[in-house]
C-alpha cells in the first residue's frame, strides 16, 4: 500500500519511460512481426487487441506486458504487490508504415482491469485499491499519460489524488466524471473483479484474465491489408450523456442565492451562499468567522505574492472585514477559483468559485476537511452545520 501511494506522487513528474514514436519499414506482416517480437521480449504475460483508437478507419494493435513479481511469480496470492517491467504499446499503420509507442505502466498483481473509455482513453484501474486510475491518450502516434487519480486511504481517514495533488473528495468525483471512469467504479466493487457487469467489447483485462485476446488473430496476419482494413475488430462503446462528457464544471453555469435555511448547531444564520449546479457554496470567510471558537475552527490567510489561500485547522479565525454581509437576491456567473490552496501546508485542491471578488467553496468539502457535520432536512429546506 505504501509503495502505491508514493507512486500515486511520483508518477505526475515523471517522464515515462519508453515513450516515444519509432518508424519501422513496410513488411507483409506489419503487426504480426510487431507482436512476434513483443512477445519475445515481454517480462510476463502479453495480450494484444486491435482497436481504432485515433479514429482514423484503421485499428491500431495495442498490447499489453503484465510485467513480473518483484521476487518472481511463486503461485501464491500478492494482493498488494506491483509488478516490474509492465507496459503498454501501440502500434499504427501510418502512411504504409508501422508506427509505435509505449509506456511504462503500474499494475497491481492479481486485481486490475484495463479498459477503452468512451472517449477513446486506455484506462488502468487498479482494482485492488479501488480507485487508482491511469488514463492514457494515444495522439499523433503518441501513446502519453493524460491523467492519474487516486484515492489513498486507511482506518480513518481518506486522502484524493489528481496528478499527484491532494484534493477534495467532490473534485476528485468529478475529474473521474471528466474523465470516463465514474461509470465502472459503480459498477466494479471490491468482491465483484470477476467483471460480469462489464463491456467485454472494451474492457481489456480483468484480474489478469484476458477477456479479449487478438493475439492468434494477429499472428495469423499475412499481409498489411489486414491490418489497415478499416474495419474497427470492435463495437465502440456508445457516448454518454453524462460521464466523460469533458465539459468544465463552470461551463454555462449560474449561481443562484440560497434560499435554504441554515442553521449551525442550534442557532440560525444568515449566510451569504450560492447553489450552483446542484451543490450550496459558501463565502470560505464566513464559514470561518461562524465556527471560530468551536472544535473545528479554521483560519483563512492570503499569500497576495503566490495568490494562494492558506487554511489552518484548529486555528481561530483571523477577521478580514466584510464577513456576514446580505445575503445577495440576483443570480450571478461564478468563475472557477484561480489561486492555489493549502491546508495545513499541504496544496489541495477543491471546488470553489469566485463570485463578486470572493471565494466560495462547496460547503460539503469543507465540512470533510475540517470535520463538522452537514445535514439537509429536505421537508423544512434547511441545511444544519453540526459541531458538537
Amino acid at each position: 500500500m505504501k509503495k502505491k501511494i508514493l507512486s500515486i506522487l511520483i508518477i505526475t513528474s515523471l517522464v515515462i519511460a519508453g515513450a516515444g514514436v519509432s518508424v519501422c519499414a513496410t513488411e507483409p506482416r506489419e503487426y504480426a512481426t510487431a507482436l512476434q517480437d513483443f512477445i519475445a521480449a515481454a517480462a510476463g504475460k502479453t495480450t494484444a487487441v486491435l482497436y481504432d483508437l485515433d479514429g482514423d478507419g484503421v485499428d491500431e494493435m495495442i498490447v499489453f506486458d503484465e510485467g513480473r513479481l518483484p521476487g518472481g511469480d511463486d503461485g501464491a496470492y500478492h494482493w498488494a504487490e506491483i509488478t516490474e517491467g509492465a507496459k503498454i504499446s501501440v502500434y499504427s499503420m501510418q502512411n504504409g508504415r508501422l508506427t509505435s509507442s509505449s509506456v511504462e505502466v503500474e499494475f497491481g498483481f492479481l486485481m486490475y482491469t484495463v479498459y477503452i473509455s468512451a472517449r477513446n482513453e486506455i484506462i488502468v484501474y487498479d482494482v485492488f485499491e479501488n480507485s487508482f486510475f491511469e488514463i492514457y491518450r494515444y495522439t499523433d502516434g503518441e501513446l502519453i499519460i493524460d491523467a492519474v487519480l487516486a484515492d489513498a486511504s486507511h482506518a480513518d481517514w481518506i486522502y484524493f489524488y489528481v496528478n499527484g495533488v491532494e484534493c477534495s473528495e467532490s473534485y476528485f468525483e468529478d475529474k473521474k466524471k471528466e474523465y470516463d471512469v465514474y461509470i465502472i467504479t459503480r459498477m466494479l466493487g471490491y468482491g465483484e473483479w470477476a467483471g460480469n457487469n462489464l463491456n467485454e467489447d472494451t474492457t481489456l483485462f480483468i484480474g489478469n484474465a484476458a477477456l479479449r485476446d487478438d493475439t492468434e488473430k494477429i499472428l495469423a496476419m499475412t499481409s498489411d491489408t489486414t491490418a489497415g482494413s478499416g474495419a474497427s475488430a470492435t463495437t465502440k462503446p456508445e457516448e454518454s450523456s453524462t460521464a466523460g462528457s469533458g465539459a468544465s464544471p463552470a461551463g454555462g453555469l449560474s449561481a443562484a442565492p440560497t434560499a435554504s435555511t441554515v442553521m449551525v448547531n442550534r442557532d440560525s444564520f444568515s449566510f451569504d451562499a450560492y447553489l450552483i449546479d446542484g451543490y450550496n457554496y459558501f463565502k470560505l470567510r464566513d464559514l470561518a468567522y461562524v465556527l471560530s471558537g468551536t472544535e473545528n475552527q479554521f483560519d483563512v490567510g492570503y499569500d497576495s505574492v503566490n495568490n494562494a489561500i492558506l487554511l489552518t485547522s484548529g486555528a481561530p479565525y483571523t477577521v478580514f472585514g466584510g464577513e456576514m454581509t446580505p445575503k445577495g437576491s440576483e443570480n450571478k456567473i461564478p468563475a472557477p477559483t484561480s489561486s492555489q490552496i493549502f491546508t495545513d501546508g499541504r496544496e489541495t485542491i477543491f471546488s470553489a468559485y469566485l463570485i463578486d471578488g470572493n471565494n466560495y467553496f462547496r460547503l460539503r468539502d469543507i465540512g470533510s476537511t475540517f470535520g463538522f457535520e452537514v445535514g439537509w432536512d429536505a421537508a423544512s429546506d434547511t441545511i444544519s452545520i453540526k459541531t458538537e
